[in-house]
């Protein structure tokens, strides 16, 4: 198994790397903004699970990111959406 960098890049056995972000560290950087990843078009982000201790976490920092306009690209997608989602339900 291969874990991504806080730099959008997976090492490889063969000492090189990977990102489905982009081949550059300019368009990673940029395309990790936004949340495109266009060397990987089907790729979904996976989390822990939702109720979980750490679920819970990220929940709340998503609010609180999320209540002063600190998400973008897809985390800001996602917020929406649970968000839209609550207030249906309610």
């Amino acid at each position: 198994m291969a874990v991504m960098g806080p730099g959008g890049k997976i090492r490889l056995a063969s000492g090189g790397w990977w990102s489905p972000f982009g081949d550059t560290d300019k368009e990673i950087q940029e395309n990790m903004r936004t949340g495109k990843m266009p060397n990987a078009p089907d790729a979904m982000r996976i989390g822990p699970t939702p109720g979980s201790k750490a679920g819970k976490r990220i929940k709340l920092m998503q609010d609180f990111l999320g209540s002063i306009g600190g998400l973008e690209g897809e985390a800001k997608r996602v917020y929406e959406e649970s968000n839209e989602e609550k207030n249906n339900a309610s």
